[in-house]
């Protein structure tokens, strides 16, 4: 079962590879991601916050500390390397099943399906 990258935005609307901080180096952007098994359509929802280190600094400096899971820190932001980063992290994530690969996605990217009992 290989997981895949089915779509890809900021909680704004926007495409990843068409956004753009206002400041290329001091940003943190939360994503909505769906990701899901390459042999079926559509996908579970995934949250995955990408900040700079700059960004870390001036906010910890400013209102103390910074919790940070379900975070990627990378030092500008390039949405082709950044999309790609995510989906080498992904695919590593794949296993014999989705209750499997579900609960290796889940340490990097929040899954809306988190701390649910039925």
């Amino acid at each position: 079962m290989k997981p895949v990258l089915k779509s890809i935005f900021t909680y704004t609307g926007q495409d990843i590879l068409e956004y753009a901080p206002e400041i290329k180096d001091n940003f943190c952007v939360l994503l909505h991601i769906t990701i899901g098994p390459d042999d079926q359509d559509g996908g579970h929802d995934y949250n995955l916050r990408i900040c700079s280190p700059v960004w870390l600094e001036h906010t910890a400096q400013h209102e103390g500390a910074i919790w940070g899971r379900h975070l990627l820190i990378a030092p500008t932001f390039d949405s082709v390397k950044l999309r790609s980063e995510i989906e080498k992290i992904i695919a590593y994530c794949g296993r014999t099943n989705w209750a499997e690969t579900s609960v290796i996605l889940s340490r990097f990217f929040a899954w809306e399906y988190e701390d649910y009992q039925s």
